[in-house]
């Protein structure tokens, strides 16, 4: 399998390229629509990811998608990081300040302390 990666081209532009940097489709974005296709790409592959596949010509947008986390630190200005893991196995960093972790860890304690109004029921791509 050949990774594509995008990149950033000339005009607001989004270049879709091979690993070897040849070029598969470049796309006119504003990075709102950037940010709305990378949503929807990711949920798309955790989605075809899970036991239950969804139906062909499905719209799969803003999906609550199961993930494993773990913390960390920038390796670059030494802020906390909180290391997520998707399905299909992909790794996305989010970078934060320390006062927005501890808002953050204050908030999850609070919300897993409380019952869910649905009950308790495994993790899947919905």
């Amino acid at each position: 399998m050949t990774e594509i990666v995008a990149r950033i081209a000339a005009e607001d532009a989004v270049e879709l390229v091979k690993l070897d940097s040849s070029l598969i489709a470049s796309i006119s974005m504003t990075p709102a629509e950037a940010a709305y296709l990378a949503r929807d790409l990711l949920a798309s592959a955790a989605a075809l990811s899970s036991p239950i596949k969804p139906k062909v010509g499905a719209m799969v947008a803003d999906a609550h998608i199961p993930f494993a986390g773990k913390l960390g630190w920038s390796n670059i200005n030494g802020n906390p990081v909180l290391s997520i893991s998707v399905p299909p196995g992909v790794d996305l960093t989010f970078e934060m300040t320390r006062e927005v972790a501890k808002q953050l860890g204050a908030a999850l304690t609070a919300h897993a302390e409380q019952k869910s109004p649905l009950g308790d029921h495994p993790s899947t791509v919905h």
